[in-house]
């Protein structure tokens, strides 16, 4: 919606509102991750995609968010670990991914579209 920041302290409150044992935990995690990537907080990113992980092991969601991280942060061995993973649990998945239409531009940065899909792509061409 081009507004990280007001998104992320809304994912923070739920997350401190939430018990230990809530299902959506590791979806918050990610949102939050999300949140942090397009705010350029790319480590604390990957610290909420990290605790996704987790949460959540197995989940391709997870995997794509983690290839993402790490293709932006440059860390392409740790994008591809998670590319392959990502490949192994959900091969259509990966396709859908590569797929995606870039298109929809981003009215606040000019980006085509949310950071992590830009990274997603970086480390789905690596």
């Amino acid at each position: 919606m081009g507004q990280p920041q007001n998104g992320l302290e809304q994912i923070l409150q739920t997350i401190r509102v939430a018990t230990a044992n809530d299902p959506t935990m590791g979806y918050w995690y990610l949102f939050a991750a999300e949140a942090e990537l397009e705010l350029g907080h790319e480590r604390a990113a990957l610290d909420w995609a990290l605790r996704a992980n987790a949460f959540m092991p197995g989940s391709p969601l997870v995997q794509a968010w983690l290839a993402s991280i790490y293709a932006t942060l440059g860390d392409r061995t740790n994008a591809a670990k998670s590319v392959a993973a990502l490949t192994k649990m959900a091969p259509g998945r990966t396709r859908l991914f590569m797929n995606r239409p870039s298109e929809d531009t981003n009215s606040v940065s000019g980006r085509h579209g949310p950071r992590i899909f830009d990274g997603l792509r970086l480390a789905l061409r690596t």
